[in-house]
This record gives structure tokens, C-alpha cells and sequence, in this order.
């Protein structure tokens, strides 16, 4: 019998020690649009020029943390939109490929415990995938990631993958 509790026992430590030795979340990001409708949630006007929504990318980590500026090639396709249909359907949404004539690595700094905002808007030729979306509401997620590289790595870039919370969200052409 005490063999069996002092097991039990030694697997409860191990796991409490795995669940500390876990680091803490470097980001929370999080989508904010800039109008809801009772009923239908969100709503993002696609066509309208000044329409805009937000994506806060809010550093958790206790220390300063760089990203890389999203008007060059390093940060141009680190955000992208997740839409999940009624019917079940994905929809993806990223930036149209664009040619560089001007493009160096830039980067910037979020503070410990600050957020970063990023204005998005879906209307114009920036964004492929937005005309496949419903007039009726659905759940948008957003998905920003860094991978490695040695100009990241060079320029101690933070690397890895948010993704927020859904949202619903019901879109106007």
C-alpha cells in the first residue's frame, strides 16, 4: 500500500515540477473590431475606405520583445485571417503577394507588459479570400506568426505563433 501512495505521490510531484518548468505565454493577441450589431456580433465593412478593425498583440512575457515591421518583407505576411463558416467551410485570408522595390529588415520593440496595435482593413486589393466570405455571421480568428531565420535571429526576433480567441463576426460587402 505504501508503495502505491509514495508512487502516486512522486507522479503528482513530477507533473506539478513539468507544469512549473512550462514558460509563460510571450503574447495574448486579441481581435477588436470597431462596430457590433446585436445579433449578428462584429461587423467589418469590406468596401467602405476608413472601415478598420484592430489586432492587439498584447507582451505577457515580463521583457521587451521585437517583431518585425509588417511594411517589409520580413513582417508582410505574419498576420493572417482564419473564417470559419457556417457550413463548416475555411476561408483563408492573407496579404496579395506585392513586388519589393524598396524592402529592408525593420523591426520594432514591445515593451514588457505594453501591447502593439495593428489596423487591418479588407477593403481595397490588399486582402485575397475576402469576397468567398457570407453576408451571414461567422467566426474569424486571427493567426500571427514569426518563423526562424538568421536576420531574425541576427536581430533577436521573437519567433512563434498566436492565435486568438474566435469571434463572431458577420461581414459587409
Amino acid at each position: 500500500m505504501s508503495i502505491v501512495c509514495f508512487s502516486v505521490w512522486a507522479l503528482l510531484l513530477s507533473a506539478l515540477a513539468a507544469e512549473e518548468a512550462k514558460p509563460a505565454a510571450d503574447w495574448r493577441i486579441e481581435l477588436v473590431p470597431s462596430r457590433y450589431s446585436t445579433g449578428k456580433g462584429a461587423v467589418l465593412y469590406a468596401t467602405k475606405p476608413l472601415d478598420t478593425f484592430y489586432i492587439i498583440l498584447h507582451n505577457t512575457s515580463g521583457k521587451d520583445l521585437r517583431l518585425w515591421r509588417d511594411w517589409c518583407s520580413w513582417g508582410y505576411d505574419n498576420l493572417r485571417l482564419e473564417a470559419t463558416l457556417a457550413d463548416g467551410q475555411v476561408v483563408q485570408l492573407s496579404k496579395r503577394a506585392k513586388e519589393w522595390d524598396k524592402n529592408y529588415p525593420d523591426v520594432f520593440t514591445v515593451a514588457a507588459g505594453k501591447s502593439h496595435v495593428l489596423e487591418v482593413h479588407l477593403g481595397g486589393q490588399l486582402w485575397q479570400g475576402v469576397k468567398q466570405l457570407p453576408e451571414e455571421p461567422f467566426q474569424l480568428v486571427v493567426h500571427y506568426q514569426i518563423d526562424p531565420s538568421k536576420e531574425g535571429e541576427r536581430r533577436k526576433i521573437w519567433i512563434g505563433k498566436l492565435r486568438s480567441e474566435p469571434l463572431t463576426v458577420t461581414l459587409r460587402q
